[in-house]
């Protein structure tokens, strides 16, 4: 019997890797290989493989070619690329984590990891390894080649174009048409894109670093990355039928994964948590390089640390360096981790909700916070109102057909407390119209968002549902489908709540009468807390409660025809909140509600004006871009009652 094989360590003040020479031989034969130990460097050549590692309960032999051969296991999975995968003549040179990394030792992975950017930045080729031919995978794999060498996709602005001679593809366009459930094509499609790897975490950054080096291998079918996922997003978008577009969702969320540039990691976390790993710590650590260095906030990975604590330092470097709370929305109690506080985000679970949209409930006023003892976290904010009751019999979605979207809206209506005075009732009607997509209208963008609802067609669906439910279409009018869609996407995972001064809100499910709706200095959204009885408080997660996302409850409302807007600077790759005059149509980056600067304070000059202000102090030479009208003395003389929340 063979032996094991016993790694050599690597140095790594010498920038070691070791890399794995897959030797030829015929596909059934056994799997030989030999290890070798190199320093990478721009000349060095081999092959990166992106794959799903698969399940290790089956083990299969390598066999390591040495002086003395040995024996090295890995996963079925892996045991079957490297068979298909080895040519007949000649030896190809591969790096492969399972193999190349000594996975029992945990501060080599830890060093490794950090290696894993410039491997796959240098990579000559990174195969992308979806598994052998099986269930019409060359009919699918055919199909989506010839789809995306016609379509050129735009994934910052959710957009494609026809890139053939004549603009047009009919063919394309009627394949798609095509994607009946149980037809051909529709089970071939369904078969591939439900392989385990479009759910695999690490792959986000492998295809990403790869680039146009990149190519997705099934079996002898082989397609450009770029062209592959350009294919499954025009499948997406093109699908006339809820099954054919859920059939690409996937694969469509991942390939905007692989394409976009990200400036935080708290994003990127929540970017990627429908990905699937088999270390929680790689939650944080599969995607950190994908960040600006700036914005990786010193975390490196470290596999000696447990799960809790590799997700209490992202919180607490998150909000020391980013001077916000916005990661808290990204917390839920019913998300809660054992040995976690409240006010670190679990992401091991799935969430439940999707994040709210552009608000702005403390002005945008810096955060205060301090960590003490028995990972208590304090932070400054105020109590705006408590809840009251909770709608937890609110319908789960609104159907597409015509008829029961009419029927439910109606009921979500009706979930509102009725009021014989007109005015009364048109205003919670507008609310609730507000409510039901927690305020995300097309209207709050700059430019304009096709893929969201508009202000006005959307309160004419809700004030108008009588009339189109009896029309003889069994579709929604095509101008509210947008309103449905963004309606679904705000109801998964949420209550309707009502508060004790009467307002209307969105809540988490976990929600219970009596949690506390505040407002946290450095935080883009209302947080509900609950009291714990000894003056500590759980983050019970994030909501939206009409009225007070926009500032109302620290600086009241803002002047006519003023509403506050995201303006999108694509050259910065960024988007900023800003305030526009509806009556001139000129965007502010000052709140009109704020006053005069205190004395001694200025706005300067700085390279991105047009996107943020940047304040000094002529006495102090303090340079901030936070504006000290909302510092807490100055919030203190408008009267708002501040007070610091121990969150536990």
């Amino acid at each position: 019997m063979a032996l094991r094989y016993d790694y050599s360590p690597l140095s790594e003040e010498a920038g070691e890797i070791r890399l794995l020479t897959l030797l030829p031989d015929q596909c059934d034969s056994p799997v030989r290989i030999a290890l070798q130990i190199i320093q990478l460097t721009e000349e060095t050549e081999f092959e990166a493989l992106s794959y799903t590692w698969g399940s290790p309960s089956d083990p299969q032999e390598v066999i390591v070619e040495a002086k003395e051969p040995t024996t090295l296991p890995v996963t079925r999975n892996l045991f079957e690329a490297l068979q298909h995968l080895r040519l007949r003549d000649r030896p190809r040179v591969f790096w492969i984590d399972a193999i190349c990394v000594d996975q029992q030792n945990l501060e080599e992975r830890s060093t490794q990891v950090l290696r894993m950017p410039d491997i796959y930045t240098q990579a000559n080729r990174v195969v992308v390894w979806l598994g052998p031919e099986s269930d019409n995978s060359i009919l699918a794999m055919k199909a989506i080649d010839d789809i995306g060498s016609k379509v050129k996709v735009d994934w910052a602005n959710e957009s494609f174009e026809i890139t053939s001679d004549n603009g047009s593809d009919p063919t394309s366009r009627a394949l798609v048409d095509d994607l009946r459930p149980r037809s051909e094509i529709w089970l071939a499609f369904r078969a591939l894109l439900s392989r385990p790897y479009f759910r695999r975490l690490w792959i986000v950054q492998e295809i990403y670093l790869a680039g146009e080096r990149a190519r997705i291998v099934c079996g002898s079918q082989q397609i450009p990355c770029e062209r592959f996922f350009n294919a499954v997003f025009y499948i997406r978008e093109q699908s006339k039928t809820t099954t054919g577009r859920h059939l690409a969702s996937n694969a469509k969320k991942l390939g905007r994964a692989c394409q976009m540039h990200y400036r935080n990691l708290r994003s990127l976390i929540h970017t990627t948590r429908y990905c699937q790993c088999f270390d929680e710590r790689d939650r944080v650590y599969a995607v950190l390089s994908l960040v600006p260095e700036e914005s990786r906030y010193g975390i490196c990975p470290d596999y000696t640390k447990t799960v809790p604590e590799v997700f209490q330092e992202v919180a607490l470097k998150t909000i020391t360096a980013s001077a916000n709370l916005d990661i808290l929305c990204q917390c839920s109690i019913d998300h809660r981790m054992l040995h976690l506080p409240t006010w670190v985000p679990s992401y091991s679970r799935r969430f439940k909700v999707e994040r709210l949209h552009l608000g702005l409930p403390d002005g945008g006023a810096k955060a205060y916070t301090h960590y003490g003892s028995k990972g208590i976290l304090t932070v400054t904010g105020f109590c705006v109102t408590t809840v009251h009751e909770i709608k937890d019999n609110l319908p789960r979605r609104v159907p597409e057909t015509r008829d029961k979207a009419a029927s439910t809206i109606h009921k979500l209506i009706s979930l509102l407390d009725g009021s014989d005075d007109s005015d009364t009732h048109l205003s919670n009607l507008h609310s609730l119209c507000r409510v039901l997509c927690t305020d995300g209208f097309s209207e709050k963008l700059i430019p304009s968002g096709d893929l969201w609802p508009v202000f006005e067609e959307a309160k004419k669906y809700i004030m108008e549902v009588d009339e189109w439910s009896h029309q003889d279409s069994t579709e929604p009018p095509k101008l509210y489908q947008s309103y449905i869609i963004k309606i679904n996407t705000t109801l998964s995972g949420r209550y309707l709540i009502t508060t004790t001064d009467g307002r209307l809100g969105l809540a988490p499910q976990a929600t219970e009468p009596g949690d506390k709706v505040c407002v946290i200095l450095g935080c883009r959204s209302p947080l509900l807390l609950r009291p714990d009885g000894n003056d500590n408080y759980l983050v019970v997660g994030e909501c939206y409660v009409d009225g007070i996302m926009t500032g109302e409850a620290i600086l009241g409302e803002l002047p006519k025809d003023w509403k506050l807007v995201r303006k999108s600077f694509p050259e910065q790759r960024t988007g900023r909140r800003a305030y526009l005059n509806g009556e001139t149509g000129e965007t502010h980056l000052r709140d009109p509600r704020l006053g005069p600067l205190p004395g001694g304070w200025s706005i300067i000059d700085h390279e991105k004006m047009n996107a943020y202000n940047r304040y000094m102090n002529k006495t102090t030479g303090e340079n901030t871009h936070i504006d000290p009208r909302l510092e807490p003395d100055a919030l203190r003389q408008r009267g708002v009652q501040l007070q610091e929340f121990q969150l536990i």
